[in-house]
């Protein structure tokens, strides 16, 4: 199985997320968020090359990209509605994957992945 490597960078980008999310729409909507994510997460083990991933330009082939909004979500009760942010990724080989940042599709990406992977 495909193990999945988070890095402190995008950890500290979803602890933001829950909080935002908690304080804006409330616990419920920041754990449905938080579950969001987590099915992100599940995708990319299952295939990270999927149709519904792409790679990120300007970085190397491994690096790619999910957006939250293409997350199937089965359960119309937990459903977010219009989901913002963007999980990038690297495929390090087959069976290992780093999360490299967990970004609001308003923010400056390049910049932020290259702070994640230690460029300027």
């Amino acid at each position: 199985m495909t193990k999945i490597v988070t890095l402190p960078e995008a950890n500290r980008d979803i602890v933001a997320i829950q909080r935002q999310s908690a304080t804006v729409w409330g616990t419920d909507a920041a754990r449905r968020y938080f579950g969001l994510i987590m099915g992100g997460y599940e995708q990319i083990r299952q295939n990270p090359t999927a149709i519904l991933t792409r790679r990120t330009h300007g970085f190397p082939s491994n690096y790619r990209y999910l957006r939250l909004y293409l997350v199937p979500q089965p359960n119309p009760q937990l459903r977010v509605k219009h989901p913002r942010h963007i999980i990038y990724y690297r495929i390090i080989s087959d069976d290992r994957i780093e999360i490299l940042r967990v970004l609001h599709d308003k923010m400056n990406h390049k910049q932020a992945l290259n702070t994640a992977i230690g460029q300027k």
